[in-house]
Order: structure tokens, then C-alpha cells, then sequence
């Protein structure tokens, strides 16, 4: 029985047309490759739905790396009430934030 069929790598996007032709048939590839406003849409109702099931609306969490030699805590965490998702970079050595983002959790804009 097999159980591991294949790894694959993430990519950047220059072979998306070519992995999606491999995916679905022929008669889907245009919808694949250039989406209606009505399927991204659907699209995004469905990924809430999923993420709302699994309780799982984003990667949350923190994470300790280093970062031009600095010990660093990555955060991103959901602001449920104010519908952002915040990033922090904070120097472990003088709890000073490096950097902070904020990102709308519906939108994506900043």
C-alpha cells in the first residue's frame, strides 16, 4: 500500500498554468486561470466557511529566529474585534518592535 505519493515544493507562480492544466480538465482551465468576480467570490466564502469549521482562521502563533544576527519573536495574531491580523518583530535582547504590520482580516489591505 502506498502511502507517500509526492512532495511538492511551493512555488513562485511561473509554472502555476502548467500545474493547473495538469490538475483539471481542459474544459475548466479558463476558469482556473482567470476566475469571474462571482468565483472568486464563492471562492472566499468558501475558504471563511473551512476556516470558521476548523476554528483555524489564520497561521497565529509565534515563532524565535534570527535575523541579521538578532535573536527576533515573530507574532501574528488576530485582533478579532477590529478585524486585523498583526505581525510584530520584536528584538528578544531589548523588547524593542523592529517592525509591525496590521492587515484587515476580510481584505488583506493594510
Amino acid at each position: 500500500m502506498e502511502i507517500f505519493h509526492a512532495l511538492f515544493e511551493p512555488a513562485d507562480g511561473s509554472h502555476d498554468l502548467e500545474f493547473i492544466q495538469k490538475l483539471f480538465l481542459e474544459t475548466r482551465w479558463e476558469a482556473c486561470i482567470s476566475p469571474s468576480e462571482k468565483g472568486i467570490g464563492f471562492l472566499k466564502t468558501q475558504e471563511r466557511a473551512y476556516a470558521e469549521e476548523s476554528s483555524y482562521l489564520f497561521w497565529i502563533g509565534n515563532v524565535e529566529r534570527f535575523e541579521d544576527g538578532i535573536r527576533c519573536r515573530c507574532e501574528m495574531k488576530l485582533e478579532k474585534e477590529s478585524c486585523r491580523i498583526v505581525l510584530t518583530i520584536t528584538d528578544m535582547d531589548s523588547a524593542i518592535v523592529k517592525e509591525a504590520y496590521a492587515f484587515g482580516s476580510e481584505t488583506g489591505g493594510e
